[in-house]
């Protein structure tokens, strides 16, 4: 399916100022006005703008209505430098710019000789009063204060209005990294984006981080949520951009630990009876980061470790069936009623119910019977939630980030980041180790980036970006299901059972969309341009991403079947269908599906498997442009135009994507 977007953007806005502090990408834009103490323009002033960092510069000349523009500069803290021609030297200390957020700066020069000096060493807050994006920035103090449990960043997406809380939706196994899903002014969770440095940080199919930067690593997270400029009108959702931090010329570093051990932990409520035993578990995270210089004011780097290793059971409360149950005497459960589903017609109507209960054992599924052998007992009061496990539990979690930032000149900088994620995982089940639907997972993120800005004139800047991110993901079975094929009699059966549903019971089985080897391969181009008249701030570029996915058999909510097959069984089987039916009683859900387990009665069933690794090729393109123009000192015109072209889904062999079996 060809999709096309064109997306024309014209905002209106009007402030008591012209200028603005505006940013594209992961960098920021400073714009302003040099003015005598009258409120008139001076025009030819030198604004020369200094990292306190990194001590970088860049300089620009006033236009002759005073206005001045920098592009391209990284957030952080600067210093100011103005001069002109019969005016005192005028020095702005501590101008924090932060990416993507406007806000207008203007500069008052004292007349006077220029071997005077003028400090300014404060100034009031910048405020919003241009464009009409909805963003909010997070600040590197923001992301280092606030508590967040597993220190992922992701969690402060719920900072800015109208978002829903951020929370993981897929199991541990499939999404170690513990992914926040959230929704946006009531859009759905998976149109979101996660950008790293302005290149793609998104894996397309389950709508994650490819890789999720640790906490020490973001200087700043910029997230528009409504009205987004044309630069960010590549989504319908929230646009989300994680700046990186990078070295200076001062030697800083931080070390953390977290660690969470069973004299810190209280017994779970659920698992405080008699003889319980209180289950062993260690959450330990930590790490570190140092930035330092290479060349003083030229050449900067900055690294980080992150470790997070969870060892240990957690206690869960399910149900099983009751001693009898377990093997067809479905006697004494309060309100129950079986019907025998080889009785009546196929629809269900004029069944007739067993005997007190009970299931003859010459109609219960020798399979099902030898399953049902490996099911505990209850150690819990009661029909249903009545047993609690110790599921075990590990995960080996290792990242590391590097990041090297290069002054070639005064008008040329650059940078090259690596992220790299590895985690391990093995989640058990409560129904032990030979039907139980455990689980393991190896999941790798990597992700790169370069840039190139230069500054082609005081007015003219360029700067070039590419991508590369790499997702691999191995999801297997963990279960040992040798026993079950002993008691079967059959040889070489180990994670062959089929993955059995039944409500209320934990999974059996291999889930559908096991084995997995998940792959993409990401790649991103960017080149933005940007050009700033005496009236125009003018700025346009160009957005390439090319997706190559391979193997993804699930999607966020699961596949229905899978090579080793699918059973679900349900109530019905075991009902009777009339044209007034009974209502279900409360453990009719459960036990009635049970019921139909142990009589090899399944509601549903399907294998389906592909015959050839399911793969997808897509292209994305993107080019805008945009102008803000400033026709008074009092008025401003925002306009944008925007066309995004996504090729159409394609397999990486003819008919791949067609290669598929289901019975």
């Amino acid at each position: 399916m060809r999709k096309t977007i064109f997306q024309v953007t014209c905002v209106f806005a009007l402030s008591l100022i012209s200028s603005l502090l505006w940013g594209q990408a992961s960098n920021t834009m400073l714009s302003g006005k040099i003015l005598n103490p009258q409120g008139n323009p001076i025009p030819n002033a030198t604004v020369t703008v200094i990292n306190a960092s990194t001590n970088t510069s860049q300089k620009v000349l006033s236009a002759p209505d005073g206005s001045f523009t920098l592009n391209n500069l990284a957030p952080g803290t600067y210093r100011l430098e103005i001069d002109a021609a019969g005016f005192k030297h005028t020095t702005e200390q501590d101008v924090s710019l932060t990416a993507g957020a406007p806000a207008p700066l203007n500069l008052t020069m004292q007349a006077g000789s220029g071997n005077d000096n003028v400090q300014v060493r404060g100034h009031a807050p910048a405020i919003q009063s241009e464009g009409g994006e909805v963003s909010t920035m997070i600040t590197q103090k923001d992301v280092n204060e606030l508590p967040v449990i597993d220190r992922s960043s992701e969690a402060l997406v719920t900072l800015p209005g109208g978002t829903t809380p951020a929370v993981p939706a897929l199991d541990i196994v499939r999404d170690p990294e513990r992914n926040r899903y959230y929704s946006t002014n009531g859009q759905d969770p998976t149109i979101n984006i996660w950008e790293a440095d302005g290149l793609d940080n998104t894996e397309p199919f389950r709508n994650t981080a490819v890789q999720v930067v640790p906490e020490t690593g973001i200087a700043q997270m910029y997230i528009a949520t409504a009205g987004q400029t044309v630069e960010h009108g590549y989504n319908g959702g929230a646009w989300v951009n994680q700046q990186t931090r990078s070295g200076s010329n001062d030697i800083h570093g931080d070390l953390y630990e977290y660690w969470s051990g069973d004299m810190m932990r209280a017994r779970n409520s659920f698992n405080n009876f008699s003889g319980s035993s209180n289950p062993q578990f260690v959450y330990n995270q930590f790490g570190g980061d140092v930035g330092a210089p290479i060349v003083k004011d030229r050449t900067f780097i900055f690294g980080l470790y992150q470790g997070t290793y969870q060892t240990g059971d957690l206690s869960q409360l399910s149900t099983v069936p009751v001693a009898g149950a377990l093997t067809g005497n479905f006697t004494g459960i309060p309100g129950l009623t079986l019907y025998n589903p080889a009785s009546g017609l196929s629809t269900g109507f004029g069944r007739t119910p067993y005997s007190s209960g009970i299931i003859p054992s010459s109609q219960i599924n020798p399979a099902s019977a030898a399953i049902a052998g490996f099911i505990p007992a209850p150690n819990l009061p009661g029909f249903y939630d009545n047993y609690v496990s110790a599921v075990p539990l590990q995960t080996i979690s290792n990242k590391a980030d590097g990041r090297i930032d290069q002054r070639f000149g005064d008008k040329m900088t650059g940078f090259l980041r690596y992220g790299y994620t590895n985690d391990w995982t093995q989640n058990g089940s409560p129904l032990g180790n030979v039907i139980g639907a455990a689980e393991r997972s190896r999941l790798l993120g990597q992700n790169a980036s370069l840039d190139f800005t230069n500054q082609i004139s005081d007015r003219l800047i360029s700067d070039f970006r590419f991508g590369y991110d790499r997702y691999d993901d191995r999801i297997n079975s963990a279960a040992n299901e040798s026993a079950l094929g002993s008691q079967l009699g059959l040889t070489n059966f180990n994670n062959n059972l089929i993955g059995i549903n039944i409500p209320g019971l934990a999974p059996n089985g291999a889930a559908a969309y096991l084995p997995e080897h998940a792959v993409d391969n990401i790649f991103n181009w960017s080149w933005n341009w940007s050009l700033q008249t005496s009236h125009n701030e003018l700025r346009w570029g160009t957005d390439i991403r090319r997706i190559r996915s391979d193997g993804f058999t699930d999607t966020m909510f699961g596949s229905l079947f899978g090579p080793n097959g699918t059973a679900s069984f349900t109530p019905g089987a075991t009902l009777l269908n009339s044209s007034n039916p009974a209502a279900l009683t409360p453990y009719s859900e459960f036990y009635n599906s049970y019921a139909a387990f142990l009589l090899g009665a399944p509601t549903q069933f399907g294998i389906s498997n592909y015959l050839a690794t399911p793969t997808i090729r897509q292209t994305e393109y993107s080019a805008w442009v945009g102008d803000r123009i400033h026709p008074f000192s009092r008025l401003s015109l925002d306009f944008g135009v925007r066309y995004d072209v996504f090729s159409p889904l394609e397999p990486r062999q003819t008919g791949g994507a067609d290669r598929k079996s289901v019975v």
